[in-house]
């Protein structure tokens, strides 16, 4: 069973080192490392669903090009990000 410590590092990390990941090469390693196998994950977004920890990569790639600048932050507690919520902060 995951600790609930162990699930908001897990959250964190997804967060800064996925999503917030400006190079592909090491947005894929994370993605590789924090992700089921390649073939079992999915990612749900309002623009579709993404099937591979490649096609997640490319996903958040477009959302870095689409707001640059931009910065993914935690809402809420800080202990649970998953329950509080997630922002995208983009400069002006």
């Amino acid at each position: 069973m995951t600790s609930s410590s162990t699930l908001s590092k897990i959250c964190l990390d997804n967060l800064h080192l996925v999503f917030g990941e400006p190079d592909p090469a090491k947005r894929l390693a994370e993605l590789t490392r924090l992700w089921v196998p390649s073939l079992d994950c999915m990612f749900i977004d309002p623009e579709g669903v993404f099937r591979s920890h490649e096609a997640i990569s490319d996903v958040s790639g477009a959302l870095q090009k689409r707001y640059p600048g931009a910065v993914f932050t935690e809402l809420g507690n800080q202990a649970s990000p998953l329950f509080n919520g997630l922002e995208l902060i983009i400069s002006a």
